[in-house]
């Protein structure tokens, strides 16, 4: 067997056939498909609800809404 063999494109079944032409998919494109599956799962559970860094006023000590306190001992920031 010639080292070559595993760079084969082998078809799994055909898709369509337009005149003499015909669109089949292939071990190539499953493996493309896996690796896409396989970066939205990482990118999904990646950027998932639970982040760890808060989002526009959320992390400013202005906000009204903030759960940002100063350090022990140190100064409060002065309102402008």
């Amino acid at each position: 067997m010639d080292p070559i063999h595993q760079f084969e494109i082998k078809k799994l079944f055909t898709i369509a056939r337009f005149g003499g032409t015909e669109i089949a998919f292939t071990n190539s494109a499953l493996y493309m498909l896996i690796a896409l599956g396989v970066i939205l799962l990482l990118m999904i559970g990646a950027t998932g609800a639970r982040a760890l860094v808060p989002a526009g006023c959320r992390a400013s000590p202005r906000c009204p809404t903030s759960s940002w306190r100063p350090p022990c001992g140190a100064a409060p920031a002065r309102r402008a």
